[in-house]
């Protein structure tokens, strides 16, 4: 069964997956950076489903957490 480690690496693939489609045909190490520094709104299997990165580059997604009580998973507010 997937767990959330299997999520962040789907996250990962995926995100570089779309920053070298972005950089365009003949892409190099700096047209990827600078592709994955843009990328906003990306659909993943993380937090609310959303990812992006902010204008330093750090990763910018709302975190989900859940909680089990009485044997059923509740979200923490």
């Amino acid at each position: 069964v997937p767990d959330q480690n299997a999520a962040w690496a789907y996250t990962g693939m995926l995100l570089l997956a779309h920053a070298i489609h972005d950089a365009g045909p003949g892409a190099d190490r700096a047209k990827v950076r600078d592709a994955l520094a843009k990328l906003h709104d990306v659909d993943t299997a993380l937090g609310d489903g959303k990812y992006s990165y902010d204008k330093d580059r750090m990763p910018d997604f709302k975190l989900i957490m859940l909680q089990v009580v009485n044997g059923k998973q509740e979200l923490v507010k």
